[in-house]
């Protein structure tokens, strides 16, 4: 299909107009959300994507380590736990 076709040629696709007018846009309201959030208060913080994989719970998506083979990272399912560690810490005015 078409759209095969681009995603199998992704480099070329990106550069039709419609699509850096996308990334363009997008970039724009990344950076205007961060200004006011920035401007209120608030603190950007960075969660990680993989975490210690714990068995039991939800089913994980589970990454390789190339750093340790035979050991395994796991996508993290939500912010949650995060999200308590900063507020304990005091940043309850946070965003990411």
């Amino acid at each position: 299909t078409d759209e095969q076709k681009r995603l199998a040629f992704r480099f070329l696709d990106l550069r039709r107009p419609v699509m850096q007018k996308a990334l363009i846009t997008r970039s724009r309201i990344n950076q205007i959300t961060r200004e006011h959030f920035a401007g209120s208060g608030f603190l950007e913080l960075e969660t990680p994507f993989l975490v210690k994989y714990t068995p039991g719970g939800a089913r994980n998506f589970l990454v390789p380590s190339r750093m340790s083979p035979g050991k395994f990272y796991a996508l993290a399912e939500s912010p949650q736990l995060f999200k308590q560690l900063f507020m304990v810490a005091g940043f309850d005015r946070y965003f990411q």
